[in-house]
């Protein structure tokens, strides 16, 4: 799709590996992966990915062309009506979901008396409500370090002037590659449905889904440690 974010991506990275491990096809190319590019280059490790531009050229190294969200029906409407997308890529060229989970540095884990809470999504609608936040700092500020992962949006700005109760360390990630770093090494985290989460799930790390406009079944499909509330 023409704009998508880090949470998306991580789905269609899920999808593109069960492609590539199940052995769908004997090539397969990533086109027009933008901002997103670490991501499919770094935290997946796949070859072939042109981020911006697909020459004439490198078309001719692939059999045909593939639009997900235009030739797979379910992925129309995700803005409105929310489905597993990897599930929906997998079903769409029948081949199993394989999860994917990253190994984690365990010289880099967080103090085990750490709590991360990733308070902000692109939709405001799905983000942390600044009421929630101080609420959580206030129950667990006496037993544990409070990290909360901001971003530069205005809502980051907009909690970070009116949290009461500072007895929290902010943290604000500088690009897609600290915030997975940053990610990595969380002991346990506090989420809403955005691309923190998805990495989450990825290395398997414990945590709370704070369950807004999108259904947990959705969200938390490949995902044991972490729970709805």
């Amino acid at each position: 799709p023409p704009k998508f974010g880090v949470g998306d991506a991580i789905e269609y990275g899920i999808a593109i590996y069960s492609l590539i491990q199940i052995k769908k096809f004997d090539k397969i190319g990533i086109a027009f992966t933008g901002r997103h590019y670490y991501l499919f280059k770094e935290f997946f490790g796949f070859i072939d990915i042109y981020p911006s531009i697909i020459s004439h050229n490198d078309l001719n190294d692939y059999d045909t062309v593939f639009h997900i969200t235009l030739e797979i029906g379910a992925l129309k409407y995700q803005k409105y009506k929310r489905s597993n997308i990897a599930q929906e890529i997998c079903n769409y060229f029948k081949v199993p979901l394989i999860d994917y989970k990253k190994e984690i540095n365990l010289a880099q884990k967080d103090n085990i008396n750490t709590i991360s809470i990733f308070p902000i999504s692109t939709s405001f609608i799905r983000s942390m409500p600044l009421q929630i936040v101080e609420e959580v700092i206030e129950t667990f500020r006496s037993e544990y370090k409070i990290k909360i992962i901001f971003d530069n949006s205005d809502y980051s700005r907009y909690l970070l002037q009116n949290i009461k109760n500072n007895n929290f360390t902010p943290v604000e990630p500088k690009n897609i590659e600290s915030l997975i770093k940053e990610i990595s090494k969380i002991k346990f985290g506090i989420f809403i449905d955005s691309g923190p989460l998805h990495l989450a799930k990825c290395f398997n790390k414990k945590g709370i889904l704070v369950e807004t406009s999108v259904s947990s079944e959705v969200l938390l499909y490949n995902s044991k440690n972490i729970i709805s509330a």
